[in-house]
Parts: C-alpha cells; sequence; structure tokens
C-alpha cells in the first residue's frame, strides 16, 4: 500500500495548494467525495481481483431461494434448461464492496452429473462414450466437437450462471470488485493513475463548491483561491477517462482493454 487515506487525503490537498491554508471543505468532505466518485470510477476500469472457490455449499438448487423472497430482481427465469447450474458468490469473498464482473470460471473438481449418453443403461459422459468406442488419440477431434464447452453468465449482484458444467462440481472463479475505501487493495504500480484521476475530480469538486467564492480569510488578511483555474477539471477528467476507456492503462497489473 502506497499511501493510507489519511495520507492521500494531505497529499491531494498539497497539489491543491490547499496544505497550509483555513480548511474550506472538511476531510471528511473530501473522503466522501473521493470514495463515491473517483475511487468508483477508477474500480469499474481497474478493479480488485479476487480468485475464490466456488463449491457445492454454494450451488442454489431451488430459485425459491432468491426468488420472490429477497427484493433483489436477478433477472433468472423460474424454469431450468440445458445443463444451467447457479451459484451465489459467499459474501466473505466481497465483503462490504461491490463485484463489477466476472473475469472466468475455471472447472477444478467435476462432482455429480455433467451432459450424459446412456447407452446400453449406462450412464457415460461423452469422454467416456468415446474412449470406449475407439483410440482415444483418433476420436479426439470428434470429442471436441461433441462435448459442450464451459461457460458462465454473471447476474448482478452476486449470481454465476454455469452452463455445460457439472451438477456438484467445484470451480475456480475470479471476479472484479471495487476498492477498499482505504485504498490498501490499489497496487502500487498504478497509484500513480489513480491519484491523476482523484485528483481531476477533487479539482471539479472544489469547483463546483467554490467557485462562488474568490478569498478566504486566514485571519491576518484574505488570499485568492484562484478557482477558475479548475474550471477545466470536469473536462479534464472525462478526457482522462476516455482515454483509459479506448487504450487501457499500461501501468496496471492487468491490462484490460476496452
Amino acid at each position: 500500500m502506497m499511501y493510507n487515506l489519511s495520507e492521500f487525503i494531505k497529499l491531494l490537498k498539497q497539489d491543491l495548494g490547499l496544505r497550509d491554508l483555513p480548511q474550506v471543505i472538511s476531510d471528511q468532505d473530501m473522503v466522501e467525495r473521493l470514495t463515491q466518485s473517483a475511487l468508483k470510477e477508477f474500480s469499474i476500469r481497474y478493479p480488485h481481483r479476487v480468485k475464490f472457490a466456488l463449491t457445492r455449499e454454494d450451488r442454489v438448487r431451488n430459485l425459491e431461494q432468491l426468488i420472490p423472497s429477497g427484493n433483489i430482481n436477478y433477472g433468472l427465469p423460474y424454469y431450468d434448461f440445458g445443463n444451467r447450474f447457479i451459484y451465489k458468490i459467499p459474501r466473505a469473498v466481497y465483503g462490504q464492496n461491490s463485484i463489477i464482473n466476472l473475469f472466468t470460471v475455471e472447472t477444478k473438481g467435476p462432482y455429480g452429473y455433467a451432459d450424459y449418453y446412456y447407452p446400453f443403461g449406462n450412464a457415460l459422459t461423452p469422454e467416456m462414450a468415446l474412449s470406449a468406442i475407439s483410440d482415444y488419440r483418433l476420436v479426439a477431434s470428434l470429442q471436441q466437437a461433441v462435448t459442450p464447452a464451459l461457460t458462465w453468465q454473471f447476474r448482478h449482484p452476486d449470481i454465476i450462471e454455469i452452463f455445460n458444467g457439472w451438477s456438484d462440481g467445484t470451480y475456480i472463479a475470479e471476479i472484479g470488485i471495487t476498492h477498499d475505501a482505504s485504498l490498501a487493495t490499489i497496487p502500487p504500480a498504478v497509484f500513480s493513475s489513480f491519484r491523476e484521476l482523484a485528483l481531476l475530480d477533487m479539482k471539479e469538486y472544489f469547483y463546483q463548491t467554490m467557485k462562488r467564492v474568490e478569498n478566504v480569510n486566514v485571519g491576518v488578511g484574505e488570499i485568492s483561491l484562484k478557482i477558475d483555474d479548475w474550471s477545466s477539471a470536469s473536462q479534464d477528467k472525462k478526457e482522462l477517462l476516455r482515454q483509459w476507456d479506448e487504450s487501457g492503462n499500461l501501468d496496471f497489473d492487468y491490462i484490460t482493454y476496452f
């Protein structure tokens, strides 16, 4: 962690030239602005990535567990179809943060049933059936063609639908979540980018809040705040986010192109 939250607020005040001036906007207001604006914008483009295991205990076996007992509309149909299994991401994985997206799901343990063939009254997976009738090397291409690939879909806020998987399978999933308000989840390699965004966002906030205030009283006189210098901060922030959206930010540990 490059800075804790208190240190970062002090750094922003230095960058804004407000460190030694009377407090015109409280540190608490700055913290709220930072976490509700810049941190969320940053998290959308570079979320904190978390890997975890999905086990049979996380599987939703009855949609009544989700619908209509809760107020969340997952958009899940009441009927089941194909080979679909529903998992609920444990709260312990993301805590008080929000899940932004789902990156990958990989099979760790193939347990239970999947897509079955039933020749001669025996339950066989596509792999078992093909291996039984011919040498595996000769039918590898055919096996690949008839074996459906594992796919998945994320439903906000915490549901994963897995298709062509295993009924009691164990999976390794990777999700992106919002960064912690403590800033501890932001890697050092990307902190300069976050600092750039946070500074523009804070300039925008100060300008919109204080654009009608020209001077601040310092006890022995008044100092001009020169708020007009920050009038372009909103547009500058939009341009920075546009650049990130178009090209990806190259100092990220994981480079994601949009």
